[in-house]
This record gives structure tokens, sequence and C-alpha cells, in this order.
């Protein structure tokens, strides 16, 4: 993706994906979708992250299903904005295949594939700048089906079995390394104090990849709250944000005592379940500027990710600097003490 600006502005949303029933969104979700949809009018948003659950409660059927059109293309009306996606869980209740052929038809909707990297490039597409690893945690965990919370199985199709997907992974990784930010997009968290807690085949095979090569941030769902942890592994520390709290929120700090001490650094829900929260993502050559906002736009809560590759002036020019400062200053008392 190729961006005339200097600098990059996007939203992040996870289990956005409305209801099952009529009128197959939620009040929140409208409200959400209502400040985004004015925000990009009025800003030059480049593009947005669904970060999967995509259709509550069972996806969609077929490219045909009318939830396309009444949870997606019907609430967030903003034509010039293109969207990212994911799958989550939920996704794959129905017919996940349905989302990614759905690309070849909306001009917003792209999902490729069930895993696929996005290289955004600013300045008219001469700079390389972010490098968004697209992944589907569901494949990465289950591969041969996945349950519900009733007890429901879900078979998983895959096109390619033999398929290593944390190789592959790895591999992308290798290819990103001259990107200032290498985000990772997935519907599964890797910790979460909430309900569903840290997903254990996440911290134990896709953790230490992210760490060894050193990725800003990893955007996730799942849970339906708001989540920002700061984690440091092998002297390498990865921002893990949660964005899920976009349709229909919930209070929930029962793993509090499954997460790294001293990693979780904001967590926030509406236990009252009537407001919402969502992500704006401002990025520059110099750093990235992740805010939570509730659904009005205020603001609740902010992160600033350095740009890792970011060198704003070189040592000996800076103490070149300071040893003049440090003469102007000598000479000023001498002249100010002999008159």
């Amino acid at each position: 993706m190729n961006i005339t600006d200097n600098y990059v502005e996007f939203f992040a949303l996870a289990d956005w994906g409305g209801q099952f029933f009529y009128p197959f969104t939620t009040s929140i979700q409208r409200n959400i979708a209502d400040f985004i949809n004015e925000y990009s009018y009025k800003n030059n948003v480049h593009f947005n992250l669904g970060i999967g659950d995509n259709f509550y409660q069972i996806g969609v059927q077929d490219v045909n299903d009318t939830r396309f059109k009444d949870t997606f293309e019907d609430v967030y009306v903003y034509n010039n904005t293109p969207w990212y996606f994911v799958l989550g869980n939920h996704d794959y209740y129905g017919n996940p295949q349905a989302q990614i052929d759905y690309t070849e038809i909306s001009k917003r909707w792209i999902l490729p594939d069930y895993f696929y990297n996005v290289h955004v490039n600013i300045n008219q597409g001469k700079t390389k700048f972010i490098y968004f690893l697209m992944i589907d945690t569901i494949l990465l965990c289950y591969r041969k089906s996945i349950k519900d919370e009733f007890g429901n199985e879900y078979m998983i199709k895959q096109k390619d079995e033999s398929i290593d997907y944390f190789e592959k992974l790895e591999n992308d990784l290798k290819n990103s390394k001259d990107y200032p930010y290498v985000i990772i997009v997935s519907h599964y968290p890797i910790w979460s104090v909430s309900k569903h807690g840290p997903t254990h085949c996440l911290v134990e095979k896709l953790r230490p990849l992210l760490h060894k090569y050193n990725v800003n941030a990893f955007f996730a769902g799942h849970d339906h709250d708001m989540q920002h942890f700061a984690d440091t592994l092998k002297n390498s520390t990865i921002d893990y944000i949660i964005t899920g709290a976009t349709n229909t929120p919930s209070y929930d700090m029962s793993n509090i005592y499954n997460v790294p001490n001293d990693t979780l650094k904001f967590y926030w829900s509406d236990k009252n379940q009537t407001e919402g929260a969502f992500t704006l993502v401002k990025a520059d050559l110099i750093s990235m500027n992740i805010s939570f906002l509730k659904m009005n736009g205020d603001e609740i809560y902010k992160i600033n990710i350095k740009n890792k590759a970011f060198k704003p002036s070189s040592k000996s020019n800076f103490i070149g600097s300071s040893r003049l400062f440090t003469l102007i200053c000598l000479f000023l008392i001498f002249f100010l003490e002999h008159n």
C-alpha cells in the first residue's frame, strides 16, 4: 500500500461483528461506526484494521450472505477507506472461506488469504514504513477443529495441511527487517487478564519468535475489553494491545494472576455494557501513538511506541553541541564578572 503522506493514520477494531438477529448490529457498534465515519470524512484516515469475529455469532455462509451488507457495508459507510481483516473464532463457526472470497466483490473488504502481509510505504510510496503480518491464530492453534462455548465442534478445512505456519511466520519476520515498524494483527491475544486468559499455544510458540525479531506491537481481540501489556523477553519489549470493546463490552479480570508480573499497564471495560471503546493509531518516522477512545472520541489511554530504527542525532553531534553551549555559558559568566 503506497501513501503520499509522510505519516499513517488508521483505526483498529476487534470483535466488532454486530449480532446474528435483526438489526444485525448493536448500539455500541453503530455509535463507534458513526464516530469513525465522521472522523474519516474530516481527516485523512488511510485504512482500518478489522481484527476478527467479524460476524456474530456464526460467521457468514457464502459471499451473498446479507450480513456483509447489514453488519459492515451499511454501518461503516465512508467508502474511501480500505479495511484489512483477519478471521476470529466466531468466523469459523460459519464459512471462513466466504469472507476471503468477498475480497473479490467489495472495494473495501480486504482479506485475500488466511495469512497475508501488508506493506505500507509513505512519501508517495518511496519510504518503507509499516510491515503488517495478518495472521490466523485459529489455524495456528487448532488446525483440525474448533469448539464454541457450548461444546459444538466445527471442522477446519485447509488448502494444505502440511504447511508449517510458524515456519512461514518466521520467514516473514526475517523479511520485515527493513521496515521501521513491524506489527502483528491476530484475533487471539498472547496475554489477557480477562475471560479467555493467555492463549497458551501462542505464548509457547509465537511469543519467542516476536521477541527474537523485535517487533513493535501485537494487536488482538477475543476478550471484549481494552488492555495494554508491555512484555520484555530477551531484551526485546513488545506492546501487546487488545481492542475488543467495540461491540459487546464485558468486564472481567479473572486471569489477572495468569500473566507475567508488572506487564499489564492498562485495563478498561464498561461494567454496565453501555459504553464501548476502540483504537486510533497515528504514526510517523519518529513514533507511533496508539489512543484508546470511548464512543464519543474521548481518549482514555495513550501508548507511545518509538521507531526502533530512528536516530535523531549522532552522539558526536550531541557532544559537540554540549561543548559549544558550555563555552558560551563560561564566556557570559566571565563577561558579567568583569563589567
